[in-house]
């Protein structure tokens, strides 16, 4: 994949984080405002992220420092998403007892392996199959319980499909970059990354209709 290509890519994956935003600050409902600030709490991290993020690049300054304080608040959003949308107390609990879980853990194992500057692969694990994870006992949920008569009217649905497609795509790929390609004497990044920042692009889109949705019903 030639440079010019990956960087378009990447430029529109930065402009697709602003999407949710703007979608957030056009509409409204006062019977889901809950959800909305969950929703909102997450673009702005996507957004501020993606923004900040260029302008460091832009100066040569390294960025995962910026990307470990990223996959935090971003999965609390996400974990505070589940939060509201899955009815089950004990889940609910599970859940928070998750988030401090989780914060705990990653930072440690960031301090551990003095990791401020560069990746820790079990955190990013962590950080794809959580949502992952959730968007799918949601889903089943959903399923088992019956109550939607028309899932594409829920925002719920629409956002579930966002977190399964990014994070699913996103998860092989670490996976791939990390267990499968690491001794190999070529570099297989180039390649595979375009494909999460693409589903990336698909996921701030379905999940600005999520959003969307939540003025409607």
């Amino acid at each position: 994949m030639s440079k010019e290509f990956y960087t378009i890519i990447k430029y529109i994956d930065i402009l697709s984080s602003l999407v949710p935003i703007l979608v957030l600050l056009f509409t409204s409902n006062g019977a889901r405002l809950k959800l909305r600030r969950v929703l909102f709490f997450l673009a702005i991290t996507w957004g501020v992220t993606a923004l900040v993020s260029l302008a460091l690049a832009e100066f040569s300054i390294n960025t995962i420092w910026l990307f470990h304080v990223y996959d935090t608040f971003s999965t609390i959003g996400y974990l505070l998403f589940f939060h509201l949308t899955i009815p089950k107390v004990i889940t609910r609990k599970v859940l928070g007892f998750g988030a401090i879980a989780y914060v705990l853990f990653t930072w440690l194992m960031i301090v551990v392996n003095s990791s401020v500057f560069k990746p820790v692969t079990l955190n990013l694990i962590l950080t794809f199959s959580i949502p992952l994870l959730l968007s799918v006992y949601s889903f089943y949920n959903t399923a088992k319980e019956s109550k939607v008569v028309n899932l594409l009217q829920d925002p719920v649905y629409w956002i579930n499909c966002a977190i399964l497609i990014h994070f699913g795509i996103g998860l092989c790929a670490n996976l791939a970059l990390e267990f499968i390609v690491e001794n190999r004497s070529f570099n297989l990044t180039p390649i595979i990354w375009p494909f999460v920042l693409f589903s990336n692009i698909i996921h701030n889109i379905v999940f600005s209709i999520g959003v969307w949705k939540t003025n409607r019903t």
